[in-house]
């Protein structure tokens, strides 16, 4: 399984291009591996790189509880979502904001994520799948 998106990462970049924003597919990538982290398909420390503590604290409740879902309804569905177009918004040089739709035969699954540039690197402060 591939690692966390690489281009979300700017080293040894100058002042106009680490502001730059990562590619739409690094972004589409992002919100599939969240995803697939809360289903348990994927390890949170894939995403290690790309996401805060406080990120990594929120995928691994909301896994927690879709796995004890799963486990009191037995629902036993494997999911495959197509990542969608990606919404971007910049409120400043230094931030994104995105939206995803990640689309699969049964249900459409919403991302909203926010990247901040520190320390030369994009990273989620925000991530919601909802």
């Amino acid at each position: 399984m591939p690692g966390a998106p690489s281009t979300l990462r700017r080293p040894h970049a100058s002042g106009a291009q680490r502001s730059a924003a990562p590619a739409k597919k690094a972004i589409q990538a992002l919100a599939l591996y969240a995803f697939e982290v809360i289903e348990g398909k994927r390890t949170i420390a894939q995403l290690a790189g790309t996401i805060t503590p406080e990120v990594r604290i929120e995928l691994q409740k909301r896994r927690a509880a879709r796995t004890e879902r799963r486990t009191l309804f037995q629902d036993h569905r494997l999911l495959v979502p197509i990542p969608g177009p990606v919404h971007v918004s910049r409120p400043c040089s230094t931030v994104i904001e995105a939206a995803v739709a990640l689309h699969a035969p049964e249900r459409t699954i919403a991302v909203a994520l926010r990247l901040e540039l520190t320390a030369e690197r994009w990273r989620a402060t925000h991530l919601t799948v909802l």
